[in-house]
């Protein structure tokens, strides 16, 4: 069942409630409603026969019965029935028996003022009657075929009227739907249409105002994420497959060549350590491709523990200093705050240590002297590192990309490397709900600063 038709059932079923309960509401109080006056005009027709009988001496039971019988305002087939204090019948019009009372029934008319009862479709009400003289008991029977008939053709009314009012209901009620949903149902179809091939086409967000405009932009932002993460898996593997394929196919030149003919054995070592230096780097381009990818794949799943942050840059400074003796890393703190509680972080310590790692890295790797100065402050609630090296710097136009993935600056080509430190960087910095500030000037230099919001949530060291 779609969401039309759900919609369309439930909006006739709430009016179907609706109109139930308002129709048996107003067929009850019709129905009270006649029973009361009916009952009314039964008592006021005893307390007249009794009056007429009693009361006038001229007007015998014959006389009355013929009255009765020839008055106008009769009530349909009406029966009188008068008993005195001694339970006799007095007066009867009732031929048919239908008025037929125990001595319990007239001894609560005596107690309670009135009865009332029904026999079959005649209506019976007894009231008492006393005079100067006697008591008497009167009660008087009638069918109500005028009430009655109205009754039920307000029950054929309110029956008829109900159906209909569903059945237009329902017809409305699938108008209206239809109407409310198009907007939905046109954002499906140009879903339909948008493949991997297209994904620059944007669904029509109608009046931008309500929740399928909403839905619509919602959804656009979805594709433009989905179109820059295709865009960057295309370049993604483009680059990862060049920078694979350029070192494997020097190593198997240099080997293919060594074997052309017999060599020396200087020949052979300097083309074992050629080769060795190429499956370096290789491997140096892989690690880094895995951490780029162990990355994406584990937002979700950073293994938190509570880290001093100046603690992490010494440790970062110590494992760069053992691969790369040349390096020159100088740290300098300031700014340092009186609680030192504002030093620690929430981070996981393995990425945060390959971010810094790869910061050291590149402002050494780029600076002439190999040098890069390392500055740490905490201030307002805020803990700050900033990484500054003597570097060529980097272009306003190559800016902006220095954190794709395989993007290397016009500034830096006479390096090694592949671009991927930095989109490492850029990656586990987010995660981390850290920000990046980077400033740089051609021939004078680049800063990354790195900002990290302080936290005393207590996590166990690790």
């Amino acid at each position: 069942m779609n969401i039309r038709q759900k919609l369309t059932y439930r909006f006739a079923a709430i009016v179907a409630a609706i109109l139930l309960v308002s129709f048996l509401v107003i067929y009850l109080f019709s129905s009270l409603h006649r029973k009361h006056e009916y009952n009314n005009r039964l008592k006021a027709k005893a307390i007249s026969t009794a009056q007429f009988l009693i009361e006038q001496d001229e007007v015998d039971t014959t006389i009355l019965k013929i009255i009765d019988h020839q008055n106008l305002g009769a009530l349909f087939s009406e029966k009188v029935v008068i008993y005195n204090y001694l339970n006799q019948v007095v007066y009867s019009t009732d031929e048919d028996n239908i008025i037929q009372v125990s001595p319990d029934v007239l001894n609560q008319v005596r107690l309670d003022g009135e009865v009332q009862f029904s026999r079959g479709n005649f209506e019976v009400a007894g009231v008492p009657y006393i005079d100067q003289y006697n008591r008497f008991i009167v009660f008087t029977a009638a069918y109500d075929i005028y009430g009655v008939s109205k009754l039920r053709n307000l029950r054929i009314i309110l029956i008829t009227v109900f159906f209909s009012s569903i059945l237009i209901v329902l017809l409305s009620g699938w108008v209206y739907a239809g109407r409310a949903l198009y907007p939905m149902a046109k954002v499906v179809d140009q879903v339909r249409t948008i493949t991997a091939h297209n994904l620059h086409v944007r669904v029509d967000e109608g009046n931008q105002k309500d929740e399928i405009a909403q839905l619509s932009k919602t959804f656009n932002s979805m594709l433009s994420r989905l179109e820059g993460a295709f865009a960057l898996q295309k370049m993604f593997v483009s680059n990862a497959s060049h920078e694979l394929r350029n070192p494997l196919t020097v190593v198997s030149s240099q080997l293919e060549v060594s074997l052309l003919k017999e060599r020396s054995a200087e020949d052979y070592q300097r083309t074992i350590a050629s080769v060795l230096e190429d499956i370096r780097k290789l491997s140096r381009t892989l690690n880094r491709l895995l951490a780029l990818a162990q990355i994406s794949a584990e937002e979700a799943r950073l293994k938190r523990s509570r880290q001093r942050i100046d603690d992490l840059l010494w440790q970062c400074r110590d494992e760069l200093l053992r691969q790369y003796p040349h390096y020159q890393i100088k740290i300098a703190l300031t700014s340092l705050p009186e609680e030192e509680e504002q030093l620690y972080l929430s981070v996981d310590k393995y990425m945060v240590k390959m971010a810094f790692i790869n910061l050291m890295d590149n402002a050494c790797k780029f600076s002439v002297d190999h040098q890069v100065t390392v500055t740490l402050w905490v201030e307002k609630n805020q803990a700050k590192v900033k990484f500054t090296d003597q570097g060529p710097g980097i272009t306003p136009e190559d800016l902006p990309r220095i954190f794709e993935p395989f993007f290397r600056s016009s500034q830096t080509t006479a390096a090694k490397g592949q671009g991927i430190g930095l989109s490492i960087v850029d990656r586990i910095i987010k995660l981390h709900d850290a920000s990046l500030d980077v400033r740089s000037q051609v021939g004078k230099g680049t800063t990354i600063e790195v900002i990290f919001p302080t936290s005393k949530e207590v996590l166990s060291p690790v």
